[in-house]
């Protein structure tokens, strides 16, 4: 019996080889390299940075109610009296137009019951991300507070004043009075959030607000 003859494989040509993986870059980090995967990490300044997250956020939010408002014809100032710090005034031409008023007290109480809520229901998010919350939620009660359903709603209830909606400067004041009191509750027992919330709300109770 012949043997066949061994042949000997011809090598394959160099443009039909399989290119060779490239070494991984160890040097690499996460925060620097490419995305990984369709769901992996994209490496972004706002994702390195929460506090610039908070920031863009916070403006995001405070921007879209002023401009809002803007489209509303509200005024960024109050028109028939200089602009106040602290202003009791329940007529139409102070009232919800300053900086601070008789109703900044219920923000201040709303944004603790947010503290409340969000640590509730939202524990496992660091403590930014909460009160970024917080100030959206503010932000979307005051575009539609300043509805014109809202404002007859707010007119047609029994109590003194006369509502004609925010100026703009005093809807920006009651987002930072939420922020304020998400803070201040963020120090407080929950008992102590509780009575300061019921003593707020029994003096506010009569006022269309």
């Amino acid at each position: 019996m012949r043997r066949r003859a061994c042949r000997k494989r011809r090598p394959r040509p160099q443009s039909l080889r399989a290119p060779p993986f490239p070494a991984p870059d160890e040097s690499r980090t996460p925060c620097t390299g490419p995305v990984q995967g369709s769901f992996g990490d994209v490496p972004t300044p706002l994702k390195a940075c929460p506090a610039l997250t908070f920031i863009l956020g916070a403006l995001l939010v405070n921007g879209t109610v002023a401009l809002w408002l803007w489209t509303l014809g509200r005024n960024v100032l109050p028109t028939e009296a200089p602009l106040q710090w602290l202003s009791f005034c329940t007529g139409p031409e102070g009232n919800s137009q300053h900086l601070a008023d008789i109703y900044s007290f219920a923000h201040a109480v709303s944004g603790a019951g947010l503290y409340v809520f969000l640590q509730g229901v939202w524990f496992f998010r660091p403590l930014w991300q909460r009160l970024l919350a917080a100030i959206a939620s503010s932000g979307m009660w005051e575009v539609v507070e300043n509805t014109p359903w809202v404002i007859a709603l707010f007119n047609g209830a029994p109590g003194p004043g006369t509502c004609r909606g925010d100026s703009i400067v005093n809807a920006l004041s009651d987002t930072a009075f939420v922020t304020l009191g998400f803070l201040v509750a963020r120090h407080m027992p929950l008992w102590a959030i509780a009575v300061f919330s019921a003593f707020v709300g029994g003096l506010f109770v009569p006022i269309p607000r």
